[in-house]
């Protein structure tokens, strides 16, 4: 079984990248939960944020 990183850096999106640049747009997004019918008063930013930029359209 080959391992993701191997997938994303050999075969992948990021097989053309080289240095340290190569993995540095890769997150760990699984403990992250967003649901489509949150709650309009629910904000997501970083802890400890003092501001949030809000766009309205």
């Amino acid at each position: 079984m080959e391992s993701i990183q191997h997938t994303i850096e050999v075969k992948g999106i990021l097989s053309g990248e080289s240095g340290p640049d190569k993995i540095a747009s890769v997150f760990n997004m699984d403990q992250t939960a967003l649901f489509i019918d949150m709650v309009g008063k629910t904000t997501i930013d970083f802890v400890g944020n003092p501001t949030i930029d809000v766009v309205a359209k």
